[in-house]
């Protein structure tokens, strides 16, 4: 789940409840340095993980928004989001992570978010907040292959002429029968394969 934060209106810390020359009700303070807020007791403590602080406006701890924009802090005390799958993996590691077969490696976000909006059509409860910090710490997403390809080699790879898939997770594409084709690669339907020409 995303980190959730109340916004406090204090955003200060009290360093000083008197100083010498001042009016006994006037407090010194300083602002909370970026990467932090200020705390309920008025010390300033670090932001959580994807939450930030540049300290340009109030110094109140913010959130990087991640799963609609795409963006990511790793560190606690964090003063700027970076791009979520910064780190790109290879193949390989959806199989070493334990991954599905017919999983492959996804390590954009925005083709990962176009994937869960396929994915959420027929199960709205499969929703990309509900993993989208994980596949950010770790830089790349194991999902399963979409229709019309299959996986292999922890990559999810186009259907081949003359065949067709239609459900997610795949190894391997349907053949069409014999005597026919498809006119492209990618295939999700067996609608797709038509009679080559001698098989009309």
């Amino acid at each position: 789940m995303l980190l959730q934060r109340v916004s406090r209106q204090k955003c200060l810390v009290v360093v000083k409840a008197f100083e010498l020359g001042n009016p006994a009700y006037a407090c010194a303070y300083e602002g909370c340095a970026p990467g932090t807020d200020s705390s309920e007791e008025h010390a300033c403590i670090p932001c959580p993980q994807n939450l930030i602080s540049d300290g340009t406006h109030t110094h109140r701890c913010t959130s990087c928004n991640t799963s609609s924009c795409g963006l990511f802090s790793r560190v606690d005390g964090g003063t700027v989001c970076s791009v979520c799958f910064a780190q790109q993996g290879s193949p390989g590691l959806c199989v070493a992570a334990g991954g599905q077969p017919g999983s492959g490696i996804e390590d954009d976000f925005w083709r990962t978010r176009e994937l869960f909006a396929v994915y959420s059509e027929d199960l709205p409860e499969v929703r990309l907040e509900d993993y989208v910090e994980e596949y950010c710490m770790q830089g790349y997403a194991c999902l399963p292959c979409t229709s019309g390809t299959f996986e292999e080699g922890g990559v999810c790879t186009p259907c081949d002429h003359g065949t067709y898939q239609h459900n997610f997770g795949s190894t391997a594409c349907f053949e069409c029968a014999a005597g026919q084709n498809t006119t492209t690669r990618g295939q999700i339907s067996s609608k797709a394969c038509v009679c080559v020409p001698g098989f009309e």
